[in-house]
């Protein structure tokens, strides 16, 4: 059995993921919470980040861990993060909907897909 290794990022995934959300490297680095030049050395792959680093990563540009680490190729995300101060009319509908019955919450899906969407 082989031993367990931490996923580690690929850079033209994360270049990929940067520039698709059309941010520069400064405002990417911004995003994350480190410098502009931590960020850069992982776009130039000379630093491996944490997979606690990862998951920041891949949440604040909508995307997901197995997509920046090169093990799927759809960059959709695996978890959104809603926050309550930026959105807290939506916050508040997954808060009252996320310990209801699937029953419930496929009624609420049924109508916003047909009153709702375009």
């Amino acid at each position: 059995m082989k031993p367990y290794t931490e996923p580690e990022l690929v850079p033209e995934r994360l270049i990929a993921i940067r520039e698709s959300l059309n941010l520069n490297k400064s405002q990417a680095s911004r995003a994350i919470g480190m410098t502009p030049i931590g960020y850069i050395r992982y776009e130039q792959g000379l630093r491996k980040p944490s997979l606690q680093m990862l998951h920041v990563i891949a949440a604040r540009f909508q995307t997901s861990v197995d997509y920046l680490t090169g093990m799927t190729d759809d960059p959709t995300p695996d978890i959104i993060y809603v926050s309550r101060k930026d959105e807290e009319l939506l916050y508040r509908l997954i808060s009252e909907l996320q310990y209801r019955d699937e029953k419930t919450q496929q009624k609420v899906y049924d109508y916003y897909k047909k009153n709702c969407s375009a």
